[in-house]
């Protein structure tokens, strides 16, 4: 398991939500309380473009997309333009109102380019290392994110415009991060609070966006799908629920993620290059983003 680490080194030992819900926000003026929130408009007020999905990713990022019957069910990632194979893999099990109800994800795979699609998580060869999560409805809302033994891993809050407000990532312990999320005026995404029982210490942090369409929340829209950790620059940086593009994060007053240049084509980005002298990361190239026909 531990030679997909050794052969690509943008590999981390993370959880994949608690990541999506957390590494992000690291910090946030205080938070409202949901009744608060509920005062103010849509997350962003949503673009009014068509639905589009992603199909591949070029680049520094090199990730890759498959449908079947118009739903995405598989995608590989963990790679960039000079790796001949991809290191993560993960797949999408639907209900029957095409919601998300499973997702298996796996660290430890190593998929030939250009990927055929042909591999099955749920088959024993990818036992090793596989982490399934669960997917849990309550009000026709995504609720909870559990485990495969059944612990939930995360807890998502709305306000009464249907907006996320605030989420809770457990560990093994029964400790958590919680993380607040605030809204400006406009309804856009401005600032988050993070907070650890562990160190009982909370961070804060502002969050920039853009004002175009975010193409992971046609996942979260259309099937409630949270896009695991595949680590992409774009998609990990992103976030699944707010309809428009994370272009910088600050925390704690100093800068920890930020976009040098974006092109957008239907609304949509196109180009994403990271501002590097900004970044928490190592250089990287313009990332092309592709989407289906």
């Amino acid at each position: 398991m531990a030679l997909s680490a050794i052969a690509n080194p943008r590999i981390m030992n993370k959880n994949y939500f608690y990541l999506m819900f957390i590494a992000l926000f690291l910090g946030c003026s205080p938070s409202e309380t949901e009744d608060d929130q509920g005062q103010e408009p849509e997350s962003g007020n949503p673009p009014t473009v068509e639905d589009r999905y992603l199909s591949e990713i070029n680049g520094d990022d090199d990730v890759k997309f498959h449908y079947e019957n118009g739903l995405l069910v598989k995608g590989v990632g963990n790679s960039s333009s000079e790796h001949s194979s991809y290191y993560v893999a993960f797949q999408i099990e639907y209900n029957s109102n095409n919601k998300v109800d499973r997702v298996l994800v796996s660290h430890y795979v190593y998929i030939n380019k250009p990927a055929d699609f042909s591999f099955d998580l749920t088959n024993s060869e990818y036992e090793d290392g596989l982490e399934i999560y669960n997917y849990d409805y309550k009000d026709n809302r995504l609720h909870t994110i559990s485990g495969e033994t059944g612990q939930v891993q995360t807890e998502i809050f709305y306000d009464n415009k249907g907006r996320v407000i605030k989420t809770k990532n457990y560990d093994e312990d029964g400790e958590y991060d919680e993380s607040s999320l605030k809204y400006d005026s406009e309804g856009k995404l401005s600032s988050f609070d993070a907070f650890h029982t562990g160190t009982n210490k909370t961070v804060y942090g502002e969050i920039e966006s853009d004002d175009k369409a975010n193409p992971l929340y046609v996942f979260w829209k259309n099937h409630s799908f949270v896009m695991p950790i595949i680590y992409s620059y774009f998609l990990d940086n992103n976030v699944s629920f707010y309809p428009h593009n994370i272009t910088a994060v600050h925390v704690q007053g100093e800068k920890q993620y930020g976009v040098k240049h974006m092109e957008y084509e239907e609304g949509y980005p196109i180009i994403y290059d990271l501002d590097v002298e900004d970044s928490a990361t190592q250089d990287t190239e313009p990332m092309r983003l592709m989407y289906l026909d």
